[in-house]
């Protein structure tokens, strides 16, 4: 068995300054005390304002705030990157696992994944450097499947003590919600990365169908939560009524219209339904349907 590490590093996108990652605050109040130092690192920077942030961060944790911007070092070896293992892979799995024909849309997404995947490869490195610690105490933690974690598997390759790991969510997991119906590298960071870990067990079957000949156990799915709410003598019984309360952004992928057509064939009760989660400006009318 592998003995504890003592340092985290997890890459986030905005934690704690925006509201994209708001299940992260519960996550690393368990987390954090396994380790002995946290850095949160946000690749790019984040506009916002800094003075008040909307999530709490651990005593032990420390915020990096990176500037990934690929320069010109960064793209010519993104050029370069035609004949390594991780292209060649690539294109055979567009070819012979997507069914896609391979051509410039293909390239110009790898290119542009590689050129920031090197960029953010060069500062971690550096990063890594700076703090000195043992690799084999390290472990990495890509909160989203994005270009940090092909940096992140690269890190992997440079330095094999390190353990990475990566969560999968919904647009970084499902090809068919991405132009082209397309997400780059993956084959290439399941057989690289120690694990990944999408949000839901749907998410861990599609990831293992789309990536045949990948070791299963490496793509354990592993969900989200929030602490418990403690509420004691509070009922929430209601004769003839059921409640029904869900949290999520309203878009296709999260079917919330097949609720309300569910709700919509019960009888014998009232329903009382809660939704929390806002929509994009183009987005059907969700609330006109459930008021049909």
């Amino acid at each position: 068995m592998e003995s504890r590490r003592s340092f985290l590093y997890l890459i986030v996108s905005d934690y704690p300054y925006g509201f994209g990652e708001p299940f992260l605050e519960d996550e690393l109040a368990v987390i954090a005390g396994k380790f002995e130092k946290v850095y949160l690192i946000l690749p790019e920077k984040f506009n916002a304002s800094k003075e008040r942030p909307k999530y709490k961060v651990p005593e032990n944790a420390e915020l990096i705030e990176l500037n990934i911007q690929p320069g010109i070092a960064e793209k010519l070896l993104a050029l370069t990157s035609w004949f390594r293992q991780s292209w060649r892979q690539e294109r055979h799995c567009i070819r012979q696992v997507y069914k896609q024909p391979l051509d410039a849309f293909h390239i110009r997404v790898m290119l542009a994944y590689q050129a920031l995947a090197n960029a953010f490869e060069k500062e971690m490195t550096q990063l890594l450097e700076q703090h000195a610690h043992p690799k084999e105490q390290i472990v990495l933690y890509s909160y989203w499947m994005t270009y940090f974690t092909l940096g992140m598997g690269q890190l992997k390759k440079q330095f094999p003590g390190l353990r990475a790991v990566t969560r999968m969510h919904g647009w970084d997991c499902f090809f068919h919600v991405n132009p082209g119906n397309y997400l780059p590298f993956r084959p290439w960071l399941a057989t690289t990365l120690d694990g990944i870990h999408p949000i839901s067990e749907a998410g861990a079957a599609y990831t293992r169908n789309m990536l045949p000949g990948i070791d299963p156990t490496k793509i354990r799915a592993f969900k989200l939560g929030i602490a418990p709410l403690p509420q004691p003598g509070i009922s929430t019984k209601k004769p003839k009524t059921l409640r029904i309360l869900s949290l999520a952004f309203i878009s296709p992928i999260k079917r919330i219209d097949r609720m309300i057509e569910a709700m919509a064939e019960t009888q014998d009760c009232t329903i009382e339904w809660t939704h929390i989660g806002s929509a994009p400006m183009n987005e059907p009318g969700i609330q006109e349907l459930a008021y049909e």
